[in-house]
């Protein structure tokens, strides 16, 4: 008999020994599927977020959700960022709007502008509660993954012209195949990223890397 049948045989008459012996068996789960109860095991982000979480690098902050369809802030992109390219907080002030007691991300958002990463707006902020475009997606994923970006825009997109101070980001992240256009013809720059989308770009990126 093959080897594989026995030991399937063999787990089985453990079990039904087990069993009518009154001896409780606890048969393996699949590890953390039931991290978030709002997850789709059917969508695309489902994967990634289910190995970020393995990851360390996104946890149960809010209960037992993890709210994916739902836009995410520039705070929490910049702390899901850091923590997957292995950056650890610091607490040298850099916006004035990103305080320690203000903002949760304080530290991570420091890691990231200390690196190079973000560099904030031009009246000195950062607005951490905004919530992240499309386009900045692009650039602090390209620099904090050290991506080398890409130097010609041969994408068909009528709203990345090469006036867009992403489009290059924009550009890079197509190539690898991290992201892609909300159609044949449109990119949306200025378009929100979702929670679950943010974290199924960074896996995309950390696979790309590796």
């Amino acid at each position: 008999m093959d080897s594989k049948k026995t030991q399937k045989l063999s787990k089985a008459a453990v079990a039904t020994v087990l069993a009518a012996s009154g001896v409780v068996v606890s048969l393996p789960q699949p590890a953390n599927a039931y991290m978030f109860s709002d997850l789709n095991p059917n969508a695309d982000y489902y994967q990634p977020i289910v190995e970020l979480y393995n990851r360390n690098i996104i946890s149960q902050e809010n209960g037992s959700t993890f709210r994916p369809n739902e836009a995410i802030t520039r705070g929490d992109a910049a702390k899901m960022l850091a923590l997957s390219i292995g950056l650890s907080p610091t607490t040298t002030k850099v916006f004035s709007d990103v305080d320690a007691n203000t903002t949760s991300n304080y530290g991570y958002i420091n890691a990231l502008a200390n690196a190079g990463i973000i560099n904030g707006f031009q009246d000195g902020t950062f607005r951490p509660n905004e919530r992240i475009t499309r386009g900045q997606m692009a650039k602090i994923l390209t620099l904090g993954f050290k991506f080398g970006v890409s130097s010609t825009l041969k994408n068909q997109f009528n709203d990345v012209s090469p006036q867009n101070g992403n489009a290059y980001y924009i550009q890079t992240l197509l190539d690898l195949k991290v992201t892609k256009g909300r159609t044949a013809v449109t990119y949306e720059p200025a378009s929100h990223v979702t929670r679950g989308q943010m974290a199924t770009f960074i896996w995309r990126s950390m696979n790309a890397d590796a």
